[in-house]
């Protein structure tokens, strides 16, 4: 949770001394400006501010559709009854994220959210983000190598001379581990072609950043989307639309 991060973050300090000012500076710098996830429901957010001066302990108004009346509840009753989640720490802030419609307002309880990608702060870090781009742009051979390794290692933790719970267990299932990978018969498509109007550029390792950096030739306004997708990426899906709404209307 977020609670966590701040905490680790804080080390011997209490993440709930909010009256510190070391400790507000501290949950401003982790969670303004960036995406965090609901554990409740998956939905992504992008935080906007941190209120010292709310908790879950406050209420706010709620429309019962089916009951057509209005009601009042604070953040502790509404999550042990929607979601069957007990807030643990009263005394926490609340987060407002950014609302699809300007007339909303959406307050989250750190406890139930979880950091994602990156906020402002950290995207201000040219170091900490070519390290970032370097981790996701590994070659398939180095993550071939990383593969192996770990498969070597596992082994060697599973071998039956090895005194470990997990040994045993494959001992008496007579069971191993394979280090080699399994090659099967594939095709190795051709480079892709980008086309930026009247130019084609080749995409470099999956990425054609490069030729972007003048912008679109042709920008294109798409009205109708059209997305197939398994039941089972629903979750997924939506998390990715959240995200495409946030960066076009933050």
């Amino acid at each position: 949770s977020i609670i966590e991060t701040v905490a680790s973050s804080l080390e011997t300090v209490n993440p709930m001394a909010l009256k510190d000012l070391e400790v507000q500076a501290m949950w401003r710098q982790k969670c303004l400006g960036s995406t965090v996830v609901t554990l409740y429901n998956n939905r992504v957010y992008r935080i906007k501010a941190v209120h010292f001066d709310k908790t879950p302990r406050d209420t706010f108004t709620m429309y019962l559709r089916d009951e057509k009346a209005v009601k009042t509840i604070d953040f502790l009753q509404y999550y042990q009854a929607y979601y069957q989640r007990e807030i643990v720490d009263s005394k926490q802030p609340l987060l407002e994220a950014y609302a699809e419609k300007q007339h909303e307002k959406v307050f989250l309880v750190p406890e139930l959210c979880a950091l994602t990608g990156f906020n402002d702060e950290m995207r201000k870090d040219k170091n900490l983000m070519n390290e970032a781009v370097k981790q996701t742009k590994v070659s398939p051979q180095e993550r071939l190598t990383t593969i192996l390794g770990l498969a070597e290692e596992m082994q060697r933790s599973c071998a039956p001379s090895q005194p470990t719970a997990t040994a045993k267990l494959m001992q008496e299932w007579q069971m191993s581990f394979d280090t080699s990978p399994v090659e099967v018969d594939a095709r190795q498509l051709e480079t892709v072609q980008v086309n930026f109007g009247q130019k084609q550029f080749a995409v470099e390792e999956g990425n054609f950043q490069r030729w972007m950096r003048h912008g679109l030739q042709f920008p294109t306004h798409l009205e109708n989307w059209l997305f197939i997708y398994p039941e089972s990426d629903v979750a997924v899906l939506d998390i990715w639309l959240r995200s495409l709404r946030d960066i076009s209307t933050v």
